[in-house]
């Protein structure tokens, strides 16, 4: 009889276990489920009303200041730049009419108006105290629409999108032959640089801060991929640098290979040197009117094995 009763009592502490097992399985697996369903945004566009009542100085250096965010949803919560969480809620449409219009815009511009029956409106419960954020967010089609209190929009698209339409382009960049020695720099027509599409401009703009981008690629260099950017600054003047990016395509570092700058009575020069061993040369130099070329100074780089440049001697 004690044999039984001691059979009974593990049989039931056996099923016993089992079920805390499995119910420990199933909370592991909804938890792993529910961090899936995050998903990280990418800044793709600003845009703000030409009829703003905010001073043009404080909302360009808002406007700047917003494009270091990094961005992030899940389970109700928008996380900025990582440290700020904030807690999100489904509401109707409660825009402002100018918060209206940029968003009209904005969506003509995707050419999303065909798609406002998906619009969810949603509303911050917190505010992070870094960004003048209004309290409206809206989600349509795959972007995020954040909005400031300075009168401007900023729309974001998900990052593992973003991140397949660049591959799509890296795979159709033309490729660069080293060494090259001031090749592309002053551009030319037929150079072989394709241009960066609008929405894939934020990708760079985390380490540039130009337009008109053009990119050509090089060949790796170990596990790190390389690719020239060619841009235009707000004044025109154009500018050359070599970008590196991890196997994923996430930019690891930048270094100007190429810009002019001008003198009151000539320019000052920044041009470049890659060898086949990817040692990169950096040369600043004067040229003014009347006077022989003054060489200001001569930096040397190599990529280390993070793909950051790093001085040399």
């Amino acid at each position: 009889m004690r044999k039984i009763l001691n059979c009974f009592v593990v049989l039931c502490f056996g099923c016993f276990f089992s079920l805390v097992v499995g119910a420990s399985q199933i909370k592991n697996n909804q938890n792993i489920s529910t961090e899936s369903n995050s998903i990280e945004w990418q800044l793709v566009n600003i845009d703000y009303m030409s009829d703003h009542t905010i001073q043009i100085e404080k909302l360009l250096k808002s406007m700047n200041k917003s494009k270091e965010i990094s961005l992030k949803s899940s389970n109700n919560k928008l996380i900025i730049n990582e440290g700020n969480v904030i807690g999100i809620q489904r509401t109707t449409n409660d825009l402002s009419q100018i918060f209206q219009r940029l968003l009209l815009r904005e969506l003509n511009r995707l050419k999303l108006t065909n798609n406002l029956p998906e619009s969810q409106y949603f509303t911050l419960l917190t505010f992070p105290k870094l960004y003048n954020l209004n309290k409206s967010l809206v989600i349509i089609s795959g972007y995020l629409f954040l909005f400031s209190n300075d009168e401007f929009i900023m729309t974001f698209k998900d990052k593992q999108q973003i991140n397949k339409e660049f591959e799509k382009l890296y795979n159709k960049l033309n490729t660069a032959n080293l060494p090259l020695a001031n090749r592309y720099w002053p551009p030319e027509e037929n150079d072989g640089f394709l241009p960066i599409p609008d929405e894939l401009n934020y990708f760079f703009k985390g380490v540039i801060n130009d337009d008109d981008l053009q990119a050509i690629k090089l060949k790796e260099y170990k596990n790190i991929r390389l690719i020239l950017l060619f841009s235009s600054n707000r004044a025109g003047a154009p500018k050359l640098s070599i970008i590196s990016l991890t196997d994923s395509l996430d930019i690891i570092d930048r270094l100007e290979l190429g810009e002019e700058s001008e003198l009151e009575d000539g320019v000052v020069w920044i041009e470049y040197e890659i060898d086949k061993d990817f040692l990169i040369t950096i040369s600043e130099t004067e040229h003014v009117y009347n006077k022989p070329t003054k060489l200001i100074h001569k930096t040397n780089y190599k990529i280390n094995d993070q793909g950051t440049f790093v001085k040399v001697k």
